[in-house]
């Protein structure tokens, strides 16, 4: 019998190889992905633009140099995002302590991963097991703006949203974490057609998917 895990919740918007070398913030310039895509207003599904730097965790996920998805940052060598985003990958980069991701913020890391981990029964048809994991080809170092999250553990309880929340994911938003009281609980799997206001947004539980984190990201 097959199982899908996933938390559902209407979103409350508050808001490899390795090496020892450790990355510090820079400046790096690179080609935009889409224009325009960094003006929040009218991309916050019901929420609001947060404080610049104020969500440390959250990483910009680009694959293939085009698409954009989210991430988390789980260890200084570890990413935390969804299979369907990755499962398409040849390459990512990833941008941690960026708020406008696509312009040139001294707080920015800028780095390229070719490996990935995807969960080996992720099913694109049912997007069952939608969680995956990227491997940094260097440490990060943490700073004001890029810091690390807290997992939720197997024996965390349900985590509920509610319906009259009136938030939601969008696009883009796929791969990134679902955070409460400061630990990740969920990643954003899927969304309703057209970012709807009021219907709900799908998340790959955390807390069902710990032991595989901690044996494929070592967290």
């Amino acid at each position: 019998m097959k199982c899908t895990v996933y938390l559902l919740a209407i979103l409350g918007f508050c808001l490899a190889q390795s090496s020892s070398e450790v990355l510090e913030p820079l400046y790096v310039v690179v080609e935009p992905i889409r224009k325009a895509v960094d003006l929040p207003g009218p991309r916050i599904i019901g929420g609001y633009e947060v404080e610049p730097n104020s969500v440390p965790y959250q990483v910009a996920v680009v694959i293939n140099g085009n698409n954009l998805c989210g991430g988390s940052l789980i260890s200084t060598t570890r990413v935390l995002s969804a299979a369907h985003c990755t499962v398409i990958a040849a390459f990512v980069e990833l941008r941690f302590g960026s708020h406008y991701h696509n312009q040139n913020e001294p707080t920015q890391v800028r780095l390229t991963s070719t490996s990935f981990i995807n969960h080996e029964r992720y099913d694109g048809s049912t997007i069952e097991n939608d969680i995956s994991v990227i491997l940094l080809p260097s440490p990060v170092a943490p700073t004001a703006a890029i810091q690390v999250v807290p997992l939720a553990p197997s024996t965390a309880p349900d985590f509920q949203g509610s319906p009259h929340g009136g938030a939601a994911a969008c696009n883009s938003d796929s791969g990134g974490p679902l955070v409460a009281d400061g630990v990740q609980v969920g990643v954003v799997s899927f969304s309703a057609p057209g970012c709807e206001v009021g219907l709900p947004t799908g998340f790959a539980r955390v807390s069902a998917y710990r032991d595989w984190i901690r044996t494929n990201a070592e967290v």
